[in-house]
């Protein structure tokens, strides 16, 4: 046993820095004074639970699936909008990404389409800290989930004297030179040597972009945002089954029946025939009990679950929710009003905004590297791939209060503080487009000899306020 009570027993506990790696009872209770290389604090086989532990959670809780799930509409939905200054070019190259994005064409496995996968990617990212995405010579997208990126103990083949440091070959200063990548392992594999792995190439790192969440500045490896929080999805999913059995325990024993006087109920004292009578079945009611004079029935009831427990149910799912930055209110609606509401999603898209930019990163890469191989195939006319002449716009969360908001963003942009473009930004869509939509439809409008202008009428402070009378003139004023 892991023994709290010894010096040996304490730098033990110390010399694991992730006790989201660690089992409840195995814990550190005892903060570590060492400062090491933080891919030192996780190795290989603690690294390779908090994935297991954190995959498992996805499976199989409800909350962490939907915060998960959650994380990723914020996170990873994107549009493509091409802006060359030449529309034709844009249309032109917009359609063919549209094609290329198909399933059969972006991925090796020929199952998911471009959006699709970057889901998948930021989904992998999430759970097990990092995720590979190698770029292939033929113009498709090979995903390489992270538990493959490691080291087997020993020298890589072909490697000799390589230092590797979780899968990982790095210079001098830290820049990953190459990545050595293994496939789990299938009964055929299975020797002694190889621990369930097996080898299976070397990949340049400039072929492969490590979509990772980086702990520090030095790592080689990401670590999982949801590591802080595998414990207490643990103990949220235990705590759920206890208390859904002491629910259930306490229905058995629903009716308790009474009778005065020195008679007992049970087999010594009530007669066979009347044995019957005292037994109640719930599931063939209703009932009516006609009970004699000083018998009494009660039903036992139970405050299960108490309060003290839902709301340590309810701090801990919160804190849990934390570690995505995730606010209470977006797992639990009715927690909070409108006030609260908005300024929990105004905080929490800006923490959402902080984590799109690295797979903004990711996408800029997979866009020019592609695009670059389309046009050197004629399959696009050139231009500056470079410059980067897209937009990757993320998909648009819809207003809480759309006449409020309506109101508001009128104000800013009269205020000249804002302009449409960010404003529709925000959405989801593009300003230009909308503008070319607009001319479209007042032309049609116009063609057919129907009215263009839309009027607007802004409504009273308190719709339900009932007008005051008029007042009449005083003949005798």
């Amino acid at each position: 046993r892991w023994s709290g009570l010894t010096a040996v027993g304490r730098s033990i506990r110390r010399a694991f820095g992730y006790e989201g790696a660690e089992e409840q009872s195995r814990q550190s209770l005892y903060p570590s004074s060492a400062i090491r290389h933080e891919d030192a604090e996780l190795d290989p086989t603690r690294r390779q639970a908090i994935i297991s532990r954190a995959r498992d959670q996805k499976r199989n809780s409800n909350l962490a699936s939907w915060a998960l799930r959650k994380h990723l509409d914020y996170v990873a939905e994107f549009e493509f909008q091409v802006k060359t200054g030449l529309k034709s070019l844009d249309q032109q190259i917009e359609r063919w990404w549209q094609r290329w994005s198909d399933p059969e064409n972006c991925d090796v496995t020929a199952r998911f389409d471009f959006r699709d996968l970057v889901r998948q990617l930021e989904a992998a990212r999430t759970l097990d800290g990092d995720v590979g995405l190698l770029f292939l010579r033929d113009g498709r997208l090979q995903p390489i989930e992270g538990d493959r990126i490691r080291t087997v103990i020993g020298d890589v083949p072909g490697y000799p004297g390589v230092r590797w440091s979780h899968g990982v070959h790095t210079d001098d200063f830290g820049r990953p030179l190459r990545y050595a990548i293994y496939r789990r392992w299938q009964p055929s594999d299975l020797s002694p040597g190889n621990w369930g792995w097996t080898f299976e190439r070397v990949v340049s790192a400039a072929d492969m972009h490590l979509h990772a969440y980086w702990p520090r500045v030095d790592s080689n490896r990401g670590v999982s945002p949801l590591t802080p929080a595998i414990n207490d999805l643990i103990d949220l999913g235990e705590a759920k089954s206890y208390a859904l059995a002491k629910m259930k325990v306490a229905q058995l024993f629903g009716l308790a029946l009474y009778r005065g006087g020195s008679e007992a109920l049970g087999p010594a004292t009530v007669a066979e025939d009347d044995a019957d009578a005292l037994k109640v079945d719930f599931s063939r009611g209703p009932y009516q009990l006609d009970l004699d004079a000083g018998d009494k029935a009660e039903i036992l009831e139970s405050s299960s679950p108490s309060d003290q427990f839902q709301s340590w149910f309810t701090q801990v799912t919160a804190s849990a929710l934390k570690a995505l930055d995730i606010p209470y209110s977006f797992y639990a609606e009715n927690f909070t009003n409108f006030s609260g509401q908005r300024q929990a999603w105004l905080q929490y898209n800006h923490s959402a905004r902080v984590k799109r930019r690295s797979v903004t990163r990711l996408l800029d890469k997979v866009a020019a590297w592609r695009l670059t191989m389309a046009i050197a195939a004629g399959e696009l006319p050139e231009f500056d791939v470079m410059s980067k002449p897209w937009l990757w716009i993320p998909t648009g969360v819809p207003w809480i209060d759309p006449l409020a908001e309506v109101q508001a963003t009128t104000a800013a942009l009269q205020a000249q503080i804002t302009s449409r473009t960010r404003v529709v930004a925000a959405q989801g869509e593009d300003w230009d487009e909308i503008v070319a939509d607009l001319a479209r439809e007042n032309a049609a409008l116009q063609a057919a000899g129907l009215n263009t202008a839309i009027a607007y009428q802004p409504p009273n402070k308190d719709p339900r306020a009932v007008p005051p009378p008029q007042q009449t003139a005083d003949p005798n004023a």
